[in-house]
């Protein structure tokens, strides 16, 4: 049975329903009735797009008369001039008498376009009310966060674990991964600080569980640790009293068994200096290496927030390269930032070994770490607005940062 009827529309409340508003927006006069059980997906059909819109709006069959269709295209009209941040989510979605259109270029685009469509929606029994329109979107960010799942900064304590057992935990993240979902929200920061898979019972079982289900959704859930420096182990603060959850990494060489020794770190806080900061250990790096391939093996994160020695500011972070040990003055001479002999050059050489690392990782069916995992590499320098020195400081900042990429190379996936 098919019931599709255009009613008058005296006023247009349905821009009040769409958060983000879509780039381009075409309302046009009337609105569709739809009797659910008309509606045919095809297309994508077994996209997570058409799973979700299925599921959300109770469509069953696959033969009814009205077409909800998902399709991608690489060459749509509408991406004309979009850069690589933008394509992977632009989409278009038209409703009319002919039925329901969702275009994408990519997988996620889908995704964006079914949320928008289950934002416009309006359930009558069984029937589906929908404004006929044309609505063409692109992000002007690529990613953005839900940052407020912590309640300790980037760090750790999560935000909605409120005491009432593992199971009302789980279905409460499900809900509000299904609300980012809803408003486009494509990153979460979720957990923190370090890449112990055993910190609890079940602990990788249940991240893994998290990270497929917002995998599916389009969003991406960020993971923090250290790379090096392990500030927890020395700074006294409430920020770091629940401590490190992960190994803390100190400097021997040769490493494991090695003496001990002194390498980068803060000239105010001696201590600093003991703990993983040494950028020309090998065996030292290769362990760090192992507990983060493990990390992304069992948990499969769409984000690691790898933070390396807490060198803030720029002359911080200059100080702490001028104390490094001597293997690393003989490897990397120069003592300037900005310089391939110099920390830029040490900091990408480690950098690039990350990725390179964690981009062999095994994946799984739905991930595959090459593709699917975005390092944020964060600190030596963190480009501070009241650093003193302005604007010259940023100038250095900037060229620093500019020679550490292309130090880097080509590589996918770092922020």
């Amino acid at each position: 049975m098919v019931m599709i009827r255009s009613e008058p529309m005296l006023y247009n409340p349905w821009l009040d329903r769409l958060w983000p508003v879509p780039r381009e927006v075409q309302m046009f006069p009337g609105v569709l009735r739809l009797f659910r059980r008309s509606i045919r997906i095809d297309g994508e059909t077994t996209s997570a797009a058409a799973e979700s819109l299925a599921k959300r709006l109770g469509l069953a069959g696959r033969s009814g008369a009205v077409s909800l269709r998902l399709q991608l295209d690489t060459s749509p009209d509408f991406a004309s001039g979009l850069g690589p941040e933008q394509r992977p989510e632009a989409y278009r979605l038209q409703i009319s008498e002919s039925g329901i259109a969702l275009t994408a270029i990519e997988p996620e685009g889908l995704l964006r376009a079914a949320a928008t469509l289950l934002q416009l929606v309006e359930i009558d029994g069984a029937d589906l009310i929908l404004p006929r329109c044309t609505l063409t979107d692109f992000p002007a960010f690529r990613y953005r966060c839900a940052s407020d799942w912590l309640l300790n900064v980037e760090i750790n304590r999560w935000a909605y674990d409120w005491g009432d057992g593992p199971e009302a935990f789980r279905a409460r993240i499900e809900r509000k991964l299904d609300l980012c979902f809803d408003h486009k929200i494509n990153q979460v920061w979720f957990d923190g600080c370090g890449w112990d898979v055993e910190r609890f019972p079940g602990y990788a079982d249940l991240m893994r569980h998290f990270t497929s289900y917002a995998r599916k959704r389009g969003i991406r859930l960020t993971f923090t640790g250290y790379g090096g420096g392990y500030g927890t182990s020395y700074q006294q603060s409430e920020l770091y009293r629940s401590g490190y959850q992960g190994q803390v990494y100190v400097n021997r060489r040769p490493y494991p068994e090695g003496k001990e020794y002194l390498c980068c770190g803060l000239p105010e806080m001696p201590e600093s200096r003991r703990y993983g900061s040494c950028l020309s250990n090998e065996a030292l790096q290769d362990a760090k290496l192992t507990e983060m391939a493990r990390f992304v093996e069992a948990v499969r994160p769409g984000f690691m927030y790898i933070h390396d020695i807490d060198a803030g500011t720029f002359a911080e972070g200059h100080r702490a390269w001028l104390l490094r040990c001597d293997e690393c003055r003989r490897r990397w001479p120069s003592d300037e930032m900005t310089d391939e002999h110099g920390q830029a050059g040490a900091v990408a050489a480690w950098f690039r070994r990350v990725r390179e690392r964690l981009s062999r990782v095994p994946g799984a069916e739905d991930y595959n770490p090459a593709r699917d995992l975005t390092v944020i590499f964060v600190s030596p320098v963190y480009t501070e607005r009241h650093e003193p020195g302005q604007p010259e400081v940023w100038a250095c900042e900037v060229e620093y940062f500019s020679l550490l990429s292309d130090l880097i190379g080509p590589l996918e996936g770092i922020e």
